[in-house]
Order: C-alpha cells, then structure tokens, then sequence
C-alpha cells in the first residue's frame, strides 16, 4: 500500500475492524506517517443470491428462485 504522504511501498498494520467492509490503520516504514485504507466488496446479482443462500444456514431453498 503507498504511503500518501512520502509515496512509499510498505506500510505496516496497526489495527484491522471488520465489518461490511474491512479498515485498516497502517503506519508507513519509512516516515511514519498514520492513514486508514478501506477494502470494500463488490459484488453482482450472482453473488448478492450466493450470500442469500448461505444465510439460510446452506438450505437451497429459494435459491436462484428469479431465475428460470
């Protein structure tokens, strides 16, 4: 991850929170500097069936139930 302040490669991880998406604190290697990345999951209606589908505790029922 780059550094957005010195433009540096490494970063190092200082805390992570998941949640619906994923932040992490980093500190850059070289100048120290603090800053929070996001990882954010993107997803199509494929995938938005598939997550239904394995909240109903991995039960087909009514999966791809749209689809003919």
């Amino acid at each position: 991850m780059w550094c957005p302040k010195c433009g540096c490669e490494k970063s190092k991880v200082v805390h992570t929170e998941k949640a619906n998406n994923v932040r992490r604190w980093r500190r850059c290697v070289e100048c120290g500097y603090p800053f929070i990345t996001r990882e954010i999951m993107e997803c199509d209606d494929q995938d938005v069936k598939y997550a239904r589908y394995t909240k109903l505790d991995d039960k087909q029922i009514g999966l791809f139930e749209d689809e003919h």
